[in-house]
């Protein structure tokens, strides 16, 4: 889950058996995707709209300093990350 990489050392280890990839989302946009999940999640059940999002702006304001210690942090477009992990892909 998204709070993996903030327990322990979980992030360096990550980091060294594989290539870490930070998908950079705004607390927004997460928000409006775990609206419309089909998936429950414990931690978000009763939360909605503002009250939502302003959970997940805490909860990332939390965990950015693990996350940023990603090999790379991608953002943008569904498209646009695809054809950027793709890049990062050929470059190894």
């Amino acid at each position: 889950g998204g709070g993996a990489p903030c327990f322990f050392d979980n992030m360096d280890y990550m980091n060294h058996k594989g290539t870490t990839i930070y998908l950079r989302f705004s607390a927004g946009e997460l928000a409006s995707r775990l609206e419309t999940a089909h998936s429950t999640r414990p931690l978000l059940a009763g939360r909605k709209g503002e009250d939502l999002k302003l959970f997940i702006a805490q909860g990332l304001e939390k965990r950015e300093t693990f996350y940023n210690r990603a090999r790379y942090a991608v953002s943008g477009t569904v498209d646009e990350i695809i054809a950027k992990i793709s890049e990062l892909a050929t470059i190894g």
